[in-house]
Protein backbone atom coordinates (compact mmCIF):
# COMPACT_ATOMS: atom_id res chain seq x y z
CA UNK A 1 0.00 0.00 0.00
CA UNK A 2 2.90 2.07 0.80
CA UNK A 3 3.98 1.89 -2.71
CA UNK A 4 0.99 2.95 -4.24
CA UNK A 5 0.34 6.07 -2.29
CA UNK A 6 4.13 7.01 -3.28
CA UNK A 7 2.95 5.90 -6.81
CA UNK A 8 0.23 8.19 -7.13
CA UNK A 9 1.55 10.77 -4.92
CA UNK A 10 4.82 11.00 -7.12
CA UNK A 11 2.53 11.12 -10.97
CA UNK A 12 0.66 13.80 -9.26
CA UNK A 13 3.32 16.30 -8.39
CA UNK A 14 5.14 15.45 -11.58
CA UNK A 15 2.12 16.02 -13.55
CA UNK A 16 1.82 19.31 -11.24
CA UNK A 17 5.67 20.23 -11.87
CA UNK A 18 5.04 20.04 -15.70
CA UNK A 19 2.35 21.83 -15.87
CA UNK A 20 4.21 24.76 -14.53
CA UNK A 21 5.38 28.40 -16.72
CA UNK A 22 8.44 27.80 -15.02
CA UNK A 23 9.80 24.44 -14.81
CA UNK A 24 12.97 23.76 -16.92
CA UNK A 25 11.19 20.63 -19.03
CA UNK A 26 14.46 19.13 -20.81
CA UNK A 27 12.93 16.13 -22.09
CA UNK A 28 10.05 16.30 -24.70
CA UNK A 29 8.23 13.40 -25.27
CA UNK A 30 3.85 12.85 -25.96
CA UNK A 31 3.35 13.17 -22.05
CA UNK A 32 4.95 16.12 -21.07
CA UNK A 33 4.31 17.71 -24.24
CA UNK A 34 0.24 16.89 -24.05
CA UNK A 35 0.59 18.02 -20.12
CA UNK A 36 2.47 21.43 -21.31
CA UNK A 37 -0.79 22.09 -24.01
CA UNK A 38 -3.14 20.72 -21.50
CA UNK A 39 -2.34 22.84 -18.70
CA UNK A 40 -5.62 23.00 -16.57
CA UNK A 41 -6.73 19.66 -17.30
CA UNK A 42 -3.50 18.57 -16.00
CA UNK A 43 -3.27 20.31 -13.11
CA UNK A 44 -6.98 18.71 -12.31
CA UNK A 45 -5.40 15.01 -12.80
CA UNK A 46 -2.13 15.71 -10.93
CA UNK A 47 -4.65 16.91 -7.76
CA UNK A 48 -6.76 14.68 -8.18
CA UNK A 49 -3.85 12.44 -8.01
CA UNK A 50 -2.59 13.40 -4.88
CA UNK A 51 -5.56 13.72 -3.34
CA UNK A 52 -5.86 9.73 -4.16
CA UNK A 53 -3.04 9.11 -2.39
CA UNK A 54 -3.89 10.95 0.76
CA UNK A 55 -7.38 8.91 0.85
CA UNK A 56 -5.27 5.53 0.48
CA UNK A 57 -3.31 6.68 3.09
CA UNK A 58 -5.92 7.43 5.62
CA UNK A 59 -7.49 4.13 4.88
CA UNK A 60 -4.21 2.23 5.21
CA UNK A 61 -3.20 3.86 8.37
CA UNK A 62 -6.33 5.67 9.71
CA UNK A 63 -7.40 9.45 9.90
CA UNK A 64 -4.62 10.95 11.74
CA UNK A 65 -2.32 9.05 10.90
CA UNK A 66 -3.50 8.87 7.25
CA UNK A 67 -3.30 12.71 7.04
CA UNK A 68 0.01 13.46 8.60
CA UNK A 69 1.45 10.35 7.04
CA UNK A 70 -0.25 11.48 3.49
CA UNK A 71 1.34 15.45 3.83
CA UNK A 72 4.76 13.91 5.17
CA UNK A 73 5.19 12.21 1.95
CA UNK A 74 3.84 15.09 -0.19
CA UNK A 75 5.95 16.93 1.50
CA UNK A 76 9.39 15.06 0.93
CA UNK A 77 8.34 14.17 -2.56
CA UNK A 78 7.54 17.92 -3.88
CA UNK A 79 11.22 18.64 -2.23
CA UNK A 80 12.85 15.92 -4.18
CA UNK A 81 11.11 16.84 -7.92
CA UNK A 82 11.89 20.45 -7.32
CA UNK A 83 14.88 19.17 -6.29
CA UNK A 84 16.18 16.39 -9.30
CA UNK A 85 13.87 17.75 -12.19
CA UNK A 86 16.77 19.91 -13.71
CA UNK A 87 18.90 16.90 -13.12
CA UNK A 88 16.73 14.83 -14.79
CA UNK A 89 16.52 12.01 -13.01
CA UNK A 90 13.40 10.89 -13.31
CA UNK A 91 12.96 9.35 -16.43
CA UNK A 92 10.12 6.95 -17.04
CA UNK A 93 12.69 4.05 -17.07
CA UNK A 94 14.15 4.74 -13.76
CA UNK A 95 10.79 5.69 -12.07
CA UNK A 96 9.57 1.86 -13.36
CA UNK A 97 12.06 0.25 -12.19
CA UNK A 98 12.51 1.74 -9.04
CA UNK A 99 8.62 1.64 -7.97
CA UNK A 100 8.95 -2.57 -9.45
CA UNK A 101 11.38 -3.14 -6.86
CA UNK A 102 9.85 -1.25 -4.38
CA UNK A 103 6.36 -3.33 -4.79
CA UNK A 104 8.10 -6.53 -4.78
CA UNK A 105 10.24 -5.59 -1.64
CA UNK A 106 6.82 -4.61 -0.09
CA UNK A 107 5.12 -7.98 -0.87
CA UNK A 108 7.78 -9.91 0.60
CA UNK A 109 8.96 -8.40 3.40
CA UNK A 110 5.50 -7.28 4.90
Amino acid sequence: MNTLIILFMLAGVLVCYYSSQRAMIMENNNLVEWISLNRKLARIIGGSFILLSIIIAIINMGTGSGIFGGLVILMSILSLVVLTAPLQFFKWPVLVTLLFISFIVEFFIF
